[in-house]
């Protein structure tokens, strides 16, 4: 995360997530440590999320921790926990990602609680329960990553929940989720990341199960203008009619390259041995060259 000429970032130090600046005019590091009798340090070494909202305030998510709010002109932190008593309070203290929308409103997403927003307005946070996220209210989601699509519905990653799109004024989410025997959804439902390109096409990426492309609007593989599916498709189509169209004309081949061949055997009575060989083999790749045009093609 760039911050004017420094760079702020997370790196695994003795098995913990440790935040750091990096400073290219000087080529130094500055580590940002938890002091626990220092109630303004950082509330965790373990830093898992970094995020600049357009006020250039510094989020940091923490594992266990809760939020830092860091202020970088004033150096200082403030720090958003869970209150069990607090509805306004943050919904969980392990944050795992962060997403600020067209209206200011920052959206937290944490492990086993779900999704808190942040309006800056009445600094103050608002949780936002499981139904409204995934339509199940028993489950609570463990969110990912954010993603906000052309529509103005925020695209919520889960991890074994699926994609979720939620109106941020209200109404039902709609999720879009794997189902098997269906290759024109996403392919996995543990969502780590997500994108969205010029086109506002959604680029998913899960994990293990590499990365698709949707519409938003269907929640289905996205196709280009002209309403064709990515060249993969394409080409594996071909792929099965090429494969079928050359066992079959393989075996058409094998059948008149042994026909010819005892056919002038029989003509020359055993003789002109050549004459059989290079007339039957011409007559058999012929044969195969025009039997795999016509299947493949037509």
């Amino acid at each position: 995360m760039c911050i004017g000429d420094k760079i702020y970032f997370s790196s695994d130090r003795d098995g913990t997530l440790n935040l750091y600046r990096y400073d290219p005019g000087t080529e130094s590091f500055t580590a940002f440590r938890h002091h626990p009798l220092d109630p303004t340090s950082l509330s965790s070494d373990r830093v898992y999320s970094v995020f600049q909202d357009r006020s250039r305030v510094l989020w940091i998510g923490t594992y266990g921790g809760g939020l830092s709010r860091f202020d970088v002109s004033r150096k200082r932190y403030r720090h958003h926990r869970n209150e069990p008593n607090d509805p306004n309070s943050l919904g969980h203290n392990i944050v795992w990602s962060f997403a600020e929308d067209a209206d200011g409103l920052l959206w937290v997403g944490t492990k086993t609680r779900g999704l808190s927003k942040w309006n800056p307005r009445t600094w103050a946070f608002g949780f936002e329960p499981a139904k409204t996220v995934t339509g199940n209210a028993k489950r609570q989601p463990i969110i990912t990553s954010f993603v906000e699509d052309t529509a103005g519905r925020l695209l919520v990653g889960t991890f074994g929940d699926g994609l979720n799109a939620i109106e941020r004024n209200g109404g039902d989410a709609v999720r879009y989720s794997r189902e098997p025997g269906n290759e024109f959804k996403i392919s996995d439902d543990r969502v780590m990341s997500l994108m969205r390109d010029r086109e506002g096409h959604i680029w998913v990426g899960t994990m293990t199960n590499g990365v698709t492309r949707i519409d938003p609007a269907t929640g289905e593989i996205a196709r280009d203008a002209a309403g064709r599916l990515p060249v993969f498709f394409e080409i594996r189509a071909l792929t099965f009619g090429a494969v079928s169209a050359s066992m079959i004309a393989y075996m058409a081949a094998q059948f008149c390259d042994v026909y010819v061949f005892h056919f002038w055997k029989k003509v020359t009575k055993g003789r002109l041995l050549w004459v059989r060989n290079n007339g039957s083999t011409m007559v058999s790749q012929l044969v195969d060259t025009t039997a795999v045009i016509l299947i493949t093609h037509y």
